[in-house]
């Protein structure tokens, strides 16, 4: 596993263990489900905008992350039927995730692609909210203390972001 999805999947597992347990539909990830949903947003489609617009976000979400919920499920389900199921076959998406390489060969790239997919847009729709300040904002709470800790600031954290 490469450094940058390494990093991606600490922070995912992170941030939702420590900042959305009371934020249903995204602490689904770190759950396990028979079969994952599509999450509904907390903010209407056009509630991003003028950062990011309707047909985009509409787009990602019931385009891209219902494709990714789809096909993961499809991928889990037959896993878990196939009579090679292990105890990783039970956790959560993330947990699977994290040990990808534990994943029979036929479903991992399945799995990875599109499990990863679902977990991405989960993390997309937690972190952003509408803002109609259309002020800059920084991280708060908890993510921001982990930020500050990691990396100095929210600042550095963009810099090795964008290294």
């Amino acid at each position: 596993m490469d450094a940058i999805w390494t990093t991606f999947l600490l922070i995912c597992s992170t941030f939702f263990a420590v900042d959305c347990a009371d934020h249903a539909p995204y602490e689904d990830i770190a759950r396990f489900k028979e079969e994952y949903s599509l999450p509904a947003l907390s903010y209407a489609y056009d509630g991003l905008e003028p950062f990011v617009d309707q047909a985009t976000l509409r787009v990602h979400h019931l385009g891209h992350h219902a494709g990714y919920t789809k096909k993961m499920n499809t991928a889990l389900k037959a896993w878990r039927a196939s009579g090679k199921k292990s105890d990783l076959a039970s956790k959560s998406i993330l947990t699977i995730l994290k040990s990808i390489d534990e994943v029979p060969e036929e479903w991992r790239l399945a799995i990875k692609n599109n499990g990863g997919g679902y977990v991405n847009h989960a993390l997309y729709w937690a972190i952003m909210s509408p803002n109609p300040s259309k002020e800059p904002r920084q991280p708060t709470g908890k993510i921001a203390r982990l930020i500050d800790q990691t990396y100095g600031n929210f600042t550095q954290m963009k810099k090795w972001f964008d290294g």
